[in-house]
């Protein structure tokens, strides 16, 4: 048979540098099973069938233009993978305009995996220019478009093969998606059914729940949808993602960190700095992620349902609100309870950010007090949520919602302000006695030098013995003033502590996966 003959139901089209999402994607489709009964005009096959990828299918050709245009001919539609790279492509555009030549130009589907949908920046603009010419690319009187396109950041791998599937056959989405779902759910059924019988006998069970009911939650609402090693290595700076479905409020939104090198703590000379944030050193820092918001108490409350976080007594709220908002009366131990749960319901790394870690990520590449700037107000703005710190001098009566303030410039909300932060490290009184600690090399003490101190695990003011060593906590809160949301600015308390400006965002290790 001649590649002529041969037919496609889409090209993927993608730039040599996006190869991975490029085999990823075609492997998604051919594997995607169509829901039985999906209502169509003409009956459906069980799968998609064949895409054309170039570095699969394009044999050995003299002319390799032409014989991009006689596969794209032979297509029946076309899926653009869209990133600065393909939007600065010449093939990638080349194709699309050679393919919106067809008359086809309703079935090119737009997928982004990176960028910024019509952002004009060629740094940052996802679209390659073909998406967004007019409808007729040879007519100059033809008005643009302003192209849309599924996200990989955004939906599931499940819905994301949905769409692309209504769009392919020309079928209603709602139905495909309807069905699609009954038929996941019931292929759960018939695996937990086939393997019930395994669980019971082992007879495993964790503190406080079945052993089938953890599973079942791990392996529909977690697992699933855990980010792997590739799709993370696809990520720029300041991405996000989460290790649930997304949109189903199950885990946090997670934000890639760069790895890279910072001097940690306030300079001599910085307004409002101390002696417990001093010396100033050079720390570097692997990739890892963080929680773009702090953990709020609609997240303790997942937590607290699926069985893995304390629920007697819940988290006070003080009178300032629930929902959205940090949480807020948690423990040090609350707080690393809720990391250890998250860890077990997706099989990865959470924990808390280490103390370097955290201010790194608060910083976000700035020297300044604030990582906004030297100033604390810019253009009369106000960039965090701490006593007094609102233009014209507003005293506020509590935390706000999460992300009510503009992000840093590693897409991080609330690193400064509304509550302080508890980090992993055990408190000493500067960096100085880091040092020593440490022998010279500059790290933390180590967990078990601070657990091995005296003290009980318990929860809550006055549980177990006298002292605990302390715990170091970080950003300021909504009582604190501007010189507590410094960047370098530290805190300390006892991890039994539950405070009304106590919160905590977690961490999730990634480097050298």
């Amino acid at each position: 048979m001649t590649l002529s003959e041969k037919h496609y139901r889409a090209f993927i089209s993608y730039s040599q540098q996006d190869k991975t999402w490029g085999k990823r994607i075609h492997t998604w489709l051919e594997t995607y099973r169509i829901p039985v009964g999906t209502l169509a005009d003409i009956p459906l096959p069980k799968r998609l069938g064949r895409f054309f990828r170039d570095d699969e299918d394009m044999p050995a050709a003299a002319d390799i233009a032409e014989t991009v245009r006689t596969v794209l001919q032979e297509s029946e539609s076309l899926i653009v993978i869209c990133s600065p790279r393909s939007a600065q492509s010449k093939w990638v555009n080349a194709e699309i305009l050679h393919f919106r030549r067809t008359g086809r130009a309703r079935k090119v589907f737009a997928l982004i995996i990176d960028g910024v949908p019509n952002s004009g920046d060629p740094a940052t603009e996802c679209f390659p220019p073909a998406l967004r010419a007019a409808g007729n690319p040879d007519d100059p009187n033809d008005l643009p478009i302003e192209p849309m396109g599924l996200d990989v950041r955004k939906d599931s791998r499940a819905r994301i093969c949905a769409r692309l599937a209504a769009g392919l056959l020309d079928v209603d989405f709602d139905d495909l998606w309807r069905r699609d779902e009954r038929r996941r759910r019931n292929d759960i059924l018939r695996n937990l059914a086939a393997t019930a019988f395994v669980v019971v006998v082992a007879g495993a069970a964790y503190a406080n729940r079945s052993s089938l009911t953890l599973w079942f939650d791990q392996y529909t609402l977690y697992r699933p949808f855990v980010q792997s090693r590739d799709s993370l290595a696809q990520l720029v700076s300041g991405s996000t993602f989460q290790d649930c479905e997304a949109g189903s409020g199950n885990c946090p939104v997670m934000v890639i960190i760069p790895e890279g090198s910072f001097t940690m703590g306030a300079p001599e000379g910085e307004v409002g700095g101390t002696v417990n944030e001093r010396p100033a050193h050079l720390v570097e820092l692997p990739r890892f992620a963080t929680g773009k918001f702090a953990v709020t108490f609609d997240d303790w409350e997942t937590c607290v349902k699926r069985g893995g976080c304390s629920t007697t007594p819940l988290p006070d709220d003080f009178g300032m609100g629930r929902g959205k908002r940090p949480v807020v009366g948690v423990s040090w131990h609350d707080a690393t309870e809720y990391a250890a749960w998250l860890s077990e319901m997706t099989g990865q790394a959470y924990r808390l950010l280490t103390e370097a870690e955290w201010e790194y990520a608060a910083r976000a590449g700035s020297t300044t007090p604030w990582y906004w700037g030297a100033d604390f107000f810019i253009d009369e703005k106000t960039h965090a949520h701490c006593y007094i710190c609102t233009w014209g001098g507003n005293v506020p009566q509590g935390t706000m919602p999460v992300g009510t303030y503009d992000p840093n410039a590693f897409n991080l909300h609330d690193m400064a302000g509304n509550v302080w932060e508890w980090v992993q490290d055990c408190y000493l009184s500067s960096y100085a006695d880091d040092f020593q600690a440490a022998s010279g090399n500059g790290a933390p003490p180590s967990e078990d030098a601070c657990n091995a101190e005296l003290g009980s695990p318990g929860h809550g003011p006055g549980s177990g013995l006298a002292r605990q060593p302390p715990r170091v906590l970080r950003g300021g809160s909504w009582r604190d003033g501007q010189q507590s949301v410094r960047s370098a600015s530290r805190h300390n308390d006892d991890p039994r502590s539950q405070d009304s400006r106590y919160g905590f965002r977690v961490a999730r290790s990634i480097a050298g996966q």
